[in-house]
């Protein structure tokens, strides 16, 4: 998942962890971190 302001990317993030890891309920996580650190550089712009 990356995150950024507008078109522009400055990272990205993800998640490593074993096979019977609830990938769905992590991955939903790291998305609302990514849009969180997406807004807070759009705020710092």
């Amino acid at each position: 998942m990356s995150y950024g302001t507008g078109s522009a990317n400055h990272g990205a993030l993800g998640i490593l962890g074993p096979t019977r890891m609830d990938y769905a309920s992590s991955m939903a996580a790291v998305n609302t971190v990514a849009r969180y650190i997406g807004h807070f550089l759009g705020d710092k712009a």
